[in-house]
């Protein structure tokens, strides 16, 4: 199938250069020869009749060796030929296959009237046309585009860039179904006739579940407002109600004061008395202690709420962060701390990230409070901090030599309100999944090596701040 017109131009000017060629050598040479051989002739021979003899024998030795060259020169240039025209043949049956077999759709058109002058197998299967319906007719009149509007559109950029990349548009089926398709399109000239060769991509079930996914995104946007907004006020109610019931309680005991003043009356009986002391002494402060364990255990969790709450609808201050300072100055104000545990922190010199500086420095305060919550009592605490560039991100480590975490608690201890020794350590089990959110807000990663009774390493990544910020 000969589709390019330039291709039959090129061939066909080939062959003419190449008989030119032929033609210029030939004369080349026979002039050369005609004119050396009557210079040697005159120089050489004077008699007239021996002349004769030997022009007549130079102009037979003429006709052979031009003879030879000339079947050397017609034989070297048709062997060319033969390759330059094999060559075509398989690079057409290889475009054919390509055409026929390409489970795109790919049709080939004349750009003026429409009219359709082959389509392949992914054309027939993405229109539902066959081969012989859509052959010979025009596009217009099949109704093929959606919008006639986005074709002529398609025609202005051919007419412009000789191609169109990439264009989105919508295509009718044979049974009605309109499809969403990527269109790539070139200009071609088939039999020196204007013509175009467009593949078109079906997107239909892409843009669907891209669609879709928009949607489910939406949909999840909007319940995490929802859930934050019940938080935030279910926390604050429930703060209320606990507020009461904490005075409450100090109102019972201030009661249960009062009623051992009342108790000391000797006119009270003493069976009375000792009941009333039973009560007042063991059982109520027992309840009291309860309800004020408890309620201050709801409290912290109401605490943790509210702080996860308000970092979801914090805005992030993205800028360049001077990490050194940041992670020194966090270091001196845990000094106390750091101090009392008896651990000792070192920090390497530490590579700039961007991030909002607030957020970023909350994460080294939680790794670093987690890695002396969690240091191993046998032996003197080391805490070290390093980083380490890669490509646009920087990653940080923070490492203990501290009990360590056991390998199935390892991939649970991001979520929320877990804790690994809830009976040993005071905590709400909020900091590790604050980091987590945190990292994730500045399109980072946050991760954990840990092994039990050697330590772990708390790895998080922020993007890489440019070189010399």
């Amino acid at each position: 199938m000969a589709l390019n017109h330039n291709n039959g131009r090129n061939f066909f000017k080939n062959v003419h250069l190449a008989a030119g060629r032929l033609v210029l050598i030939y004369a080349v040479v026979a002039g050369v020869y005609i004119l050396a051989s009557d210079k040697f002739l005159h120089m050489f021979i004077q008699e007239p009749d021996s002349i004769t003899w030997l022009q007549s024998v130079k102009g037979l030795v003429f006709v052979a060796v031009t003879s030879l060259l000339l079947y050397v020169l017609v034989s070297s240039y048709l062997m060319r030929l033969k390759k330059a025209h094999d060559d075509l043949a398989q690079s057409e049956n290889t475009f054919a296959t390509a055409f026929r077999r390409s489970p795109e759709s790919i049709s080939i058109s004349t750009v003026d009237s429409g009219v359709y002058i082959d389509v392949n197998e992914g054309f027939t299967t993405f229109t539902g046309y066959s081969r012989e319906e859509a052959v010979g007719h025009d596009v217009l009149s099949m109704g093929i585009w959606c919008n006639p509007e986005d074709r002529a559109k398609m025609l202005a950029g051919l007419e412009a860039n000789e191609q169109v990349v990439g264009m989105e548009t919508r295509f009718c089926a044979k049974d009605g179904t309109v499809k969403d398709a990527v269109i790539s399109a070139a200009l071609i000239y088939v039999g020196g006739e204007k013509c175009m060769i467009t593949i078109v991509k079906d997107i239909t079930q892409a843009k669907a579940a891209r669609v879709e996914r928009e949607r489910i995104n939406r949909e999840l946007a909007n319940a995490n407002k929802e859930l934050e907004s019940i938080i935030y006020v279910a926390s604050h109610d429930l703060r209320s109600a606990l507020v009461n019931i904490q005075g409450f309680s100090r109102e019972l005991n201030m009661t249960c004061d009062r009623l051992r003043q009342v108790l000391s009356d000797p006119q009270i009986p003493a069976a009375v008395r000792s009941e009333l002391h039973n009560m007042i002494d063991t059982d109520i402060p027992e309840t009291l202690n309860f309800i004020l364990s408890s309620t201050g255990k709801i409290d912290m969790l109401l605490t943790g709420l509210l702080k996860i709450s308000r970092l979801s609808r914090q805005q992030i201050d993205i800028r360049a962060l001077n990490m050194d300072k940041i992670v020194g100055e966090i270091i001196r104000s845990m000094q106390f701390g750091i101090s009392q545990s008896g651990a000792k922190v070192t920090a390497e010199h530490l590579d700039n990230c961007m991030g909002d500086a607030t957020m970023v420095s909350q994460v080294f305060e939680n790794l670093l409070s987690n890695a002396l919550k969690y240091l191993d009592p046998g032996r003197p605490g080391r805490i070290h901090i390093s980083s380490k560039r890669s490509d646009s991100m920087v990653e940080y480590c923070v490492e203990d030599n501290g009990i360590g975490i056991a390998r199935q608690f390892q991939g649970k201890i991001f979520e929320i309100f877990h804790r690994l020794n809830p009976d040993q350590s005071a905590g709400d089990g909020l900091g590790l999944n604050i980091i987590k959110q945190i990292v994730e807000r500045h399109n980072g990663r946050v991760r954990v090596e840990s092994e039990q009774g050697k330590g772990s390493r708390f790895f998080v990544s922020f993007p890489a701040a440019e070189q010399g910020q």
